[in-house]
């Protein structure tokens, strides 16, 4: 989904989810999920199972710009950045 359909997805948990609170996790909080011993997806499987290998969403937007924001990929555990309409996964933290 895009970067804002994401963050709209997140701040709706509420209605579905126990608590409040929820939203897209910043770059530094998704990037603290990638096991570097791993690929394909770089990520602890027994902590996150059935986790894509693909980009998740980061809430942190491109410095200097109105468009991008940041996302994981979880294929190599790498950070790029791409415009808001780029669709990415989305993993919702509170």
């Amino acid at each position: 989904m895009t970067w804002a359909a994401a963050q709209q997805v997140c701040a709706t948990l509420t209605l579905t989810l126990a608590g409040s609170g929820w939203r897209l996790p910043s770059m530094s909080e998704l990037q603290s999920l990638i096991d570097e011993s791993r690929t394909d997806p770089a990520i602890d499987p027994a902590a996150f199972p059935a986790t894509p290998s693909e980009g998740f969403w980061a809430a942190t937007p491109l410095a200097d710009s109105t468009t991008a924001a940041w996302f994981v990929s979880f294929f190599e555990g790498i950070a790029y950045n791409a415009v808001f309409e780029n669709p990415q996964r989305v993993r919702c933290v509170r």
